[in-house]
């Protein structure tokens, strides 16, 4: 009857462990996902992820780097007091010495995570530009909007059922080239701003990229000088 129990126990556990680690591929492979996506191709406005949602991950990895960095300064202060008032020298030597270390470490690692959101925030300047496009775009629509609105009012105007006066029917024909006049020149800039943030996307995604990968690659330096003996 034990026997039979503890087989179910282990069985279960087995169950919520396998579970567990699946849960955790899953969340992991999204998460990856988004970022290679981001990473390998420069999409803004993809299907499956988006520079916003890209970029509040790596955010959120920088804030948690700024936490790690001071949870540990906190703990091992702690634990250099506790040394201290053990009454055992060799332990309290031995952890005044480590204290001094983690220091030097935990400000490198916060000199890091300085580093790293100075250059997310380089990529958060890719979102920017997209906006902006965005906003000449919409722009460009809304003027459409407009030319094809006074285009239907002045043919309503000189139907036969709805005869308009001369003069509105020579406003809106008024109106109806400057606003076609705006739509052209907005449609130009749309054109120039696609061109010249291109360019500049690429500049920033370049850039951000590189100083994430030398920020890792001094923080790597840093932990091989402190800590390997």
């Amino acid at each position: 009857m034990n026997n039979s129990s503890n087989n179910s126990s282990s069985s279960s556990s087995r169950d919520n462990a396998d579970k567990t680690d699946r849960s955790f591929r899953r969340r992991r492979t999204t998460s990856f996902g988004k970022l290679s996506q981001f990473f390998q191709t420069g999409s803004i406005l993809g299907d499956s992820g988006s520079v916003q949602s890209a970029l509040l991950d790596l955010s959120t990895t920088g804030k948690l780097m700024t936490k790690i960095a001071d949870s540990q300064r906190r703990g091992v202060e702690s634990l250099a007091i506790w040394a201290h008032n053990a009454g055992n020298a060799a332990i309290d030597d031995v952890m005044q010495q480590t204290r001094e270390l983690y220091e030097i470490f935990t400000d490198k690692e916060l000199q890091f995570a300085r580093q790293y959101m100075h250059f997310v925030q380089q990529l958060q300047k890719i979102a920017d530009a997209e906006r902006a496009v965005k906003d000449a775009k919409e722009n460009v629509i809304d003027l459409e909007e407009k030319e094809k609105k006074l285009k239907r009012e002045i043919g309503k105007g000189v139907s036969f059922f709805r005869q308009r006066r001369g003069g509105d029917i020579y406003l809106l024909k008024q109106k109806l080239e400057e606003v076609k006049a705006s739509r052209e020149r907005s449609e130009q800039i749309l054109s120039d701003l696609r061109a010249e943030m291109e360019v500049i996307k690429m500049f920033r995604f370049r850039s951000g990229m590189q100083g994430i990968a030398d920020a890792y690659q001094d923080f790597a330096r840093s932990c091989q000088a402190i800590l390997v003996v």
